[in-house]
């Protein structure tokens, strides 16, 4: 009976050639990652406006993430059916090939999600927003909002801590008593 073939099965001398084919397929995943988060977050997806989603009602939102998760799980699928057909530079190499197992899961689709996913800068505002709905905490936005991106500098009533340099008035008691 043949043994069934697994990552575990392999032969020890795939894995750093199977890791010289992930960092060659992270960089093709990366590139195109990359220019896909720019059409997505800049032409297909409307340009995210704070104050606008704010109004916006909570099943609003969770319906424009899931379009966007949806383009952003057929961008994945696509890539990963593409990949398949692109020839692998490692290929033959100690008998490697991107068909076993572990070239196969070289090749995940979840790496482009996940690229995709942290590209995506309008998809973790919204995220943010909801989950703050739900957690009920405050709707913050980092530093884009605050006033330090708009150059005011903030005044505080808070009293400065003294260094040695400043008046300190010395104790001119006698402590030598007779």
């Amino acid at each position: 009976m043949k043994k069934k073939v697994t990552i575990l099965t392999e032969n020890p001398f795939h894995y750093p050639i199977a890791f010289l084919d992930y960092l060659y397929v992270i960089t093709i995943y990366s590139t195109v990652a990359f220019f896909c988060s720019v059409i997505i977050d800049g032409y297909i997806i409307p340009d995210f406006n704070p104050q606008i989603a704010l109004k916006r009602s909570s099943i609003f939102l969770a319906l424009q993430i899931l379009l966007q998760l949806a383009i952003q799980g057929f961008i994945a699928i696509f890539l990963y059916a593409l990949l398949q057909k692109i020839y692998s530079p490692f290929n033959g190499w100690y008998g490697y090939t991107s068909e076993t197992p572990l070239g196969l899961t070289v090749r995940s689709p979840a790496i482009i999600s996940v690229i995709l996913f942290f590209l995506s800068t309008s998809l973790h505002d919204k995220l943010k927003i909801l989950f703050n709905r739900f957690s009920n905490k405050p709707q913050t936005f980092g530093l884009s909002v605050t006033n330090i991106s708009s150059n005011k500098t903030v005044t505080s009533n808070a009293p400065t801590p003294k260094s040695d340099k400043t008046d300190n008035k010395t104790d001119n008691t006698n402590t030598n008593s007779k």
